[in-house]
Formats: C-alpha cells, structure tokens, sequence
C-alpha cells in the first residue's frame, strides 16, 4: 500500500509541475496533455488486482451470469468481452478505463482554459474515485460532461441522448436531466447564495423527501436504492473539512460569477452546478449512501470548475498554486481519509 499511495503521489506531483507551467497552445503542454491521457488510461486499465475496493466485486460480477440489478451496458460490455477472450477481465478494465478518461479529457479539452490544471483536479478526486474504482460511474460521468455544451447552447436532443446513454452505464445518472432547468445565460446571486444557506436550515426535512421520491426512480434503480434504507438511522457530517472547502469555494465563486464570465462562457453553468451539488450533498445528508451517489456525479464538474479560479488572480501562477493546493486536500482526503485505494 505504501509504495501505490507513493507512486500515485508522485504522478500528482509531476502533473502539478507540468500544470504550473502549462500555457494554452503552447505545442510541448498539448504533447503532454496526450501523454498524460495515454498514461491515465493505461494506470486505470492496467491497475493490478485488489488494488482498489471494487475490483474483485466486478470481477466476479462480470463472469456471473445472474446480473439482474447491473445496467444494459456493463451486462453488454461482459456477454461481448466473454465471447471472445478466454479471459475477459483486462480487456473489461481497460475499456472502462478508454471510455471513462477519454471522454472526461475531451471535455475539458472544449471547456476548461487550463487544460493541465483540470487534469490535476481530475487525478485528485474522479480518476481516483470513479475511473480506477467506480467504474461504471466512471463512463456514466464522462458522457455527462459531454453534455455541458449541448446544455449552454440549449440543444435539447443532445443532451437527453448523452444522459441517456450515461444512465445506460450508471443508473443514478437520469438525476443529471435536472441542470436542463438552469440558465446558462443568466445568474442570480442571491438566489444560489440562499440555496447554499437553506440546504443547511432544511437538511431535517429532506430526509423525507427522499424516501418519497425513492418510489419515483426507474425499477432497476429502485431495487438498488431500497437498500439504502437502512442508511436514514445515519448521517453524513456536514460539517467535514471537505464539505466546508466547497462551501467556502460556493462564495467565491457566486461574488465572482460575473468575472469569471469574461474569461470563459460556461461559467454561470458551471458555477450553478458547484453550487447545486453542494447543497444536494446536505439535503441528502440524512442517507450517506444515497448523498454519496448522487453527490459524487454533481462534484465530478469540479474539474471544470475549480481552475476558472486561476481568473481570480492578478499573477496566475498564484491562482495556480492554490488550484494544486485544493486538489492536493482532495488527494490526501480520498488517500488518507476515504482509503479509496488499498
């Protein structure tokens, strides 16, 4: 264990170097950008067994044949790999790992100013948490930030088939559909600040909510989420170190918003998305299964968000540093704290 958390330190360690010195079109960060891809994929696809918490529970659940809860992809996905290797269990990581990072890295190829920056954020928390553990999640999240841009530009279509197709990988995806409600154009301060204030006063009364609205999920969906049941005789802390960093970040980046418009167009979209997913997090708080979930699909757009920050400084390597100092928390939270990989 000592010597994967100290390699996964020191891969952090050199994206951060590469992402301090990154400048936008400069030709050696685009070469680094694509070697950095190729290496992510290859450490997901290629990560040894045991590694991380759930790799033998997908190993066992690909070659069983009874898989009446798992989605129509991952039951695709193992039929297709078993017909036609005699031992299916590579290949069936490394797909994940090809569909998972390459579509996150497109996306922030289209939307992030600061490609290698969004790298980092992305190896701190989504490729750790969902693209070398929760692999269905992984792909299911690659495809939802595909579709920010169909989202700004309006495109109806675009976005229901890309969540769609992310439901298809990941059930819990369909709650995605919700951001179609938010304006990509127009941002109320106050009124996203109150959001953030009101999740907190109303957290008692949400617990309810979600056990009324469990009966409203997909069939498939719902089997998984009764589980969850047992989990309202717990709660998360909403108060942790890393809930308070994002609030704190939430009014930033509301005092902020209309700045940061100026240097990238998706910024009220994506500031609403921060903020929206925070306070999800405590309105669910009464269930930590169901709340990390959920949550974990909304915090999955902090690598598009968390680098506009650099916008804020007058001298950007500053901006920068603070970026890797938030990603580094993060690092050490799903590390250290979470124990994400063993």
């Amino acid at each position: 264990m000592v010597i994967t958390l100290t390699a996964l330190f020191c891969i952090f360690a050199f994206m951060s170097t590469s992402s301090y010195f990154d400048t936008r079109g400069d030709q050696l960060s685009k070469i680094t950008f694509l070697l950095t891809t190729v290496f992510l994929i290859s450490l997901a696809g290629f990560r040894p067994a045991g590694v991380d918490r759930d790799y033998l529970q997908y190993v066992n659940l690909m070659l069983n044949e009874d898989r009446p809860q798992m989605e129509p992809t991952f039951k695709f996905i193992s039929y297709w790999l078993k017909s036609i290797f005699s031992d299916p269990v590579l290949p069936f990581f490394l797909i994940y790992a090809i569909i998972g990072v390459t579509l996150k890295v497109i996306a922030i190829r289209k939307i992030s100013n600061f490609f290698l920056l969004s790298i980092v954020v992305y190896f701190s928390y989504s490729f750790i948490l969902h693209d070398t553990t929760q692999i269905r999640a992984g792909a299911a999240i690659g495809f939802a930030l595909l579709s920010i841009t169909p989202l700004y530009e309006r495109k109806f279509l675009q976005f229901l088939s890309l969540i769609i197709i992310a439901t298809l990988f990941h059930y819990s995806s369909f709650v995605i559909l919700v951001l179609w409600f938010l304006n990509p154009k127009k941002f109320n301060q106050l009124s996203y600040l109150l959001l953030l204030i009101i999740s907190y006063f109303a957290v008692s009364y949400a617990k309810f909510f979600v056990i009324f609205m469990f009966t409203y999920f997909p069939e498939d969906f719902q089997s998984r989420a009764a589980s969850y049941d047992g989990d309202f005789d717990s709660t998360l802390n909403i108060f942790n170190t890393w809930q308070l960093i994002r609030c704190v970040l939430c009014v930033v980046f509301i005092t902020y918003a209309n700045k940061l418009l100026l240097y990238n167009n998706y910024a009220f979209l994506l500031i609403k998305i921060y903020v929206v997913g925070t306070a999800i997090y405590v309105l669910l708080s009464s269930n930590p299964a169901f709340a990390g979930r959920i949550s974990d699909l909304f915090f999955a757009f902090d690598i598009l968000t968390l680098p506009m920050l650099v916008n804020l400084f007058q001298y950007k390597p500053a901006g920068k540093i603070v970026i890797i100092g938030i990603a580094s928390t993060y690092l050490f939270l799903n590390l250290y704290y979470l124990k994400i990989i063993s």
